[in-house]
């Protein structure tokens, strides 16, 4: 009885939620506004996003831009500086942002009921979709409440999503857009204070929001690499994590590293600005490789032999001769799979990179 009852109000929120009157208006080469809501409310997806977003001012320059945030990544669009209104995803603003934007650009991967009713709320004039997952209940050929739909490779970067688009004659000619992120100066000051004076920084940021994590072993065995005599002469924090605490116990099996201590909690900004406030970065697939690459800084990021997710993920940055991603030696079965990777390969190039900063101070 459980059962037949769900079924039934899913097939009636199809019904009633599921479709929209298309538009008349296809033509992309005037819009007024643009409402984003995010593939995910991650660090990484908004600074990602934020270079969607400055494809589309440097193509529309009136554009009003909205996004659709939470607290948990507020920070990262207010970074990009290009957010005309942040609008908390609840019902009530919903309904205040009803009939208010010219088109409605969803990154979000699949149909959920509740996304289904509140974008049903929203009736903007235009509605763009990507690539959605199906569902038992919901999936592309049931639902029709969009007016563009946008097919994307799964090995396509995220960045690239709107080349890949309806948009794409709109941005063509133009030139490339990177990651941005603009702090706060006294936030960045505050950054500085938490580092050990004269030393060169390196950031280590070993846990991601899923299970990916570079394990405590294989990032023993890369600090074990750095030379003896930079020890004194170099400060490494881990980023603030919950498991930091075990992590340390993990690092100590080694007899003989560089000193490594955890970093205090942080809130987002705080912790966007003591990325900017290091001079290397160590991260596994996980925002703190967008943010480095966003803040231009060498980093050496660690991701699973899984070629989609590296597609959609990988890093990217301006200055991409100081980046260097490993890639677990061996096929994985998830983008979680992030272990195995080339420790001497790790080694000579942080090494590298502390001797270039050092020659610098």
């Amino acid at each position: 009885m459980i059962f037949w009852g769900a079924m039934l109000i899913k097939k009636l929120m199809v019904i009633f939620w599921g479709s929209r009157k298309p538009t008349k208006c296809r033509d992309l080469s005037q819009v007024k506004s643009v409402l984003l809501n995010p593939i995910g409310d991650a660090i990484g997806d908004a600074i990602v996003h934020g270079l969607h977003l400055r494809q589309l001012k440097s193509r529309y320059p009136n554009l009003k831009i909205g996004v659709l945030v939470t607290d948990r990544n507020k920070v990262v669009f207010e970074a990009s500086g290009l957010v005309d209104e942040f609008i908390q995803m609840t019902f009530i603003n919903y309904c205040r942002q009803r009939k208010k934007w010219d088109l409605y650009l969803d990154f979000t991967p699949q149909f959920t009921s509740r996304a289904l009713m509140l974008d049903k709320i929203l009736a903007p004039q235009r509605v763009m979709i990507f690539s959605k997952a199906a569902k038992k209940y919901y999936s592309l050929d049931n639902i029709h409440n969009y007016d563009f739909y946008q097919p994307i490779s799964p090995n396509t970067h995220l960045k690239d999503y709107l080349m890949h688009s309806d948009f794409a004659p709109e941005l063509s000619g133009q030139a490339p857009e990177v990651y941005q992120l603009n702090l706060a100066e006294e936030v960045k000051q505050k950054a500085e204070k938490l580092w050990e004076s004269d030393k060169v920084r390196i950031l280590i940021c070993p846990q991601g929001s899923s299970v990916k994590r570079l394990s405590p072993e294989e990032c023993g065995r890369i600090l074990q690499h750095i030379h003896v005599q930079s020890w004194g002469q170099i400060d490494i924090q881990l980023g603030y994590s919950a498991m930091n605490e075990e992590y340390l116990v993990g690092l100590k099996q080694f007899s003989s590293l560089p000193n490594v201590r955890a970093s205090e909690r942080t809130t987002v900004e705080q912790y966007l600005a003591l990325v900017n406030s290091s001079d290397i970065v160590l991260a596994v697939d996980s925002g703190g490789v967008h943010v480095a690459c966003a803040l231009r800084k060498p980093l050496l990021a660690f991701y699973a032999n899984f070629p989609s997710n590296i597609g959609k993920w990988g890093p990217y940055s301006q200055n991409m001769n100081q980046v260097e991603m490993l890639v677990g030696q061996s096929v994985a079965s998830s983008a979680d799979d992030t272990y195995g990777f080339d420790i001497e390969k790790a080694g000579k190039w942080l090494n590298q990179q502390i001797e270039q900063k050092l020659a610098l101070m």
